[in-house]
């Protein structure tokens, strides 16, 4: 058997494995991890800031504030606060971490003359600083770190908000550069404005682009650019207009992750509705495009879930932002008639009313919920003593499609 056809029967393997997987419903087990009015490393929570993200190991970290001011947290551990002085800048406020599998976190910090992207220990970029011509003025809120260390965010610069947008990269082992910005042309559309970027392990990060269209407004297109190497041309893998699954698109949200295989996870209204969407990545020539036609893949790209799915006994009404995880594991916040919750597209992982321990979920909080490929969810909520709480749910079946890598969560590193 040659090498090309066991790669194709193990992947068929795979897919009916995880077509299996993906029809059954899993039941969750939610336990509390931090609550305000209880200590962390000896600081008293007074409230949370962002939603809490995790990564493959399980490690989570989460933003809250305290009677001496505001840090990043693990549910055991301050790792970083206003007030620390990292790289020569005291910080004013933190917030908006992202977490790698590595432990090695990276955020948004501002100091007394500016605002800057830092890992604990140092300054990565700050405003001022000028990239491939293009002078910072403004970091927006939300930065994506991947397992190399390469970190995308977006930066206002020069003009006003949505002409002075852009996206940047700053690679572990290279320099920092601009990977699109308004203005530029992607694949013969005109962009007018761009949104906060993800970035996946293969460094491709992808970002929402609105295009030029008087007639239509919600032109958008989801765009995809390699930061690494000589390709660094962007594609656009589905604008307003295109179907998908059978779907008519006709407006992009921006994307929730990359896959480690490069696909994007976004949500998208269509006419009629709104759901989750799996974009397949643009393949090359060759070998992939071989493989490809092997298997059979007529639709690589499809939908997720979408409004009126009944998930968990309840018809999804409304979408919030999802989650993603390296494998493409999917977690999202939804309304229904009464309530709202966390779900996966199978399965309800936790609705409004439903207990955590003694006490029952009021409501979640930041729209949101972050997902690893082990299946488990974590997510802040406020509950009906009106603490506010970062929880985390772990699936009852105990799946995970990567048991070496799950050991007890360890200390916290750095980007070196």
């Amino acid at each position: 058997m040659t090498s090309l056809a066991k790669i194709t029967c193990a992947l068929a393997a795979n897919f009916v494995l995880l077509a299996t997987l993906n029809a059954q419903t899993t039941g969750y087990s939610c336990k509390v991890l931090a609550r305000t009015g209880e200590s962390v490393d000896g600081n008293t929570l007074t409230g949370l800031l962002d939603a809490p993200v995790i990564n493959e190991r399980g490690e989570v970290v989460f933003t809250a504030s305290f009677s001496s001011g505001e840090g990043i947290f693990t549910p055991n551990k301050l790792l970083v606060k206003s007030g620390d002085t990292v790289d020569g800048k005291t910080l004013a406020y933190v917030g908006y971490p992202s977490l790698n599998d590595r432990g090695a976190i990276v955020f948004l910090a501002g100091f007394p003359t500016g605002s800057g992207i830092f890992t604990r220990s140092k300054l990565l970029v700050k405003t001022g600083d000028i990239i491939g011509g293009q002078a910072i003025n403004t970091f927006y809120g939300g930065t994506s770190l991947n397992n190399g260390g390469d970190v995308a965010f977006e930066a206002l610069v020069g003009m006003p908000y949505p002409m002075g947008t852009a996206i940047f990269t700053t690679p572990r082992n290279g320099k920092a550069r601009v990977i699109a910005k308004a203005g530029d042309t992607i694949a013969g559309e005109l962009v007018d404005d761009l949104s906060t970027p993800v970035v996946g392990d293969g460094g491709t990060v992808s970002f929402r682009a609105g295009f030029q269209n008087y007639a239509d407004p919600n032109d958008t297109g989801i765009v995809t650019v390699e930061s690494r190497g000589q390709k660094t041309a962007a594609s656009l893998l589905k604008k307003t207009g295109d179907t998908v699954d059978g779907k008519l698109i006709t407006v992009f949200d921006h994307p929730a992750g990359v896959t480690r295989q490069g696909g994007v996870v976004t949500l998208a209204n269509y006419n009629g509705g709104s759901g989750i969407f799996a974009l397949a990545p643009r393949l090359p020539d060759y070998p992939l495009k071989k493989l490809d036609k092997l298997l059979n893949l007529k639709k690589p790209s499809r939908l997720l879930v979408k409004t009126g799915d009944t998930i968990g006994g309840v018809t999804v009404a409304q979408f919030g932002q999802a989650g993603v995880s390296e494998h493409g594991k999917t977690a999202f916040y939804a309304t229904y008639a009464g309530g709202a919750g966390i779900f996966t597209p199978d399965s309800a992982v936790i609705k409004t009313g439903d207990p955590i321990g003694l006490d029952k979920l009021k409501s979640i909080l930041f729209n949101t919920a972050a997902i690893n490929s082990r299946g488990t969810v974590v997510f802040a909520a406020q509950l009906d003593d009106n603490s506010k709480v970062i929880v985390i749910a772990e699936p009852n079946d105990g799946f995970s499609l990567r048991d070496d890598a799950w050991p007890p969560p360890t200390n916290y590193t750095d980007i070196k």
